[in-house]
């Protein structure tokens, strides 16, 4: 069995845990069932170790009748039908520059998004220095259209104070405003969020954690 998940001899490997998984102990690691398992991963040969989705696989196969074609060296199959779709929004990214670009940046995060069909993300206001007012803002944007390869936006960060400030002006220029009422990893943690709410003119759309 070993030789043949080596040489990929098999399209697919339905292997069942034991009840219980051995409980955890490091004996239940060295199972000949844990090493067939292992070894379709390692070898890259499609697998399933649920109950419940080989029932759902052995009643698909059945519903569509005859064995379809398989393919062990690519990581899908796709149907004869396209079905074209819109590029997705992510809401919610956290794109580490500037201040933290070892974790991101906007090169990395954009094309991460690309190869999952994401094409607009929205970027949190917890860089450092965070997203707060104009400087901030502009130091983003500068960052973000050397570094961007699909579209983007950024949020602004609400703080006690910055709604006094040039925050009209700001809610044209930013995607919405970020409110966060518990720690972070900047100082963006506000103690009074209702000053965002005391006057209609805020025309940003909210997002509080």
């Amino acid at each position: 069995m070993a030789d043949y998940l080596a040489r990929k001899e098999f399209d697919l490997v339905i292997n069942l845990a034991m009840r219980g998984g051995g409980g955890g102990r490091v004996s239940s690691f060295v199972t000949q069932g844990y090493k067939t398992r292992r070894m379709a991963v390692d070898f890259s040969v499609p697998l399933v170790t649920d109950v419940k989705c080989a029932k759902l696989l052995v009643e698909a196969l059945r519903l569509i009748g005859g064995s379809p074609d398989l393919k062990t060296h690519v990581d899908c199959i796709t149907s004869r039908t396209i079905v074209k779709l819109p590029g997705l929004i992510d809401v919610h990214v956290h794109v580490r520059e500037p201040g933290a670009t070892h974790k991101e940046d906007w090169s990395s995060c954009t094309s991460a998004g690309l190869a999952g069909g994401v094409t607009m993300l929205l970027a949190m206001p917890n860089t450092h220095p965070p997203v707060t007012d104009t400087h901030t803002l502009t130091l983003a944007k500068e960052c973000a259209s050397r570094g961007a390869r699909c579209d983007y936006g950024l949020y602004m960060g609400g703080t006690d104070t910055n709604y006094t400030t040039d925050s009209e002006d700001l809610t044209q220029r930013v995607a919405a405003l970020k409110l966060y009422l518990n720690d972070t990893y900047t100082t963006l943690k506000m103690d009074d969020s209702t000053v965002w709410f005391k006057e209609e003119r805020r025309k940003l759309q909210v997002e509080v954690l």
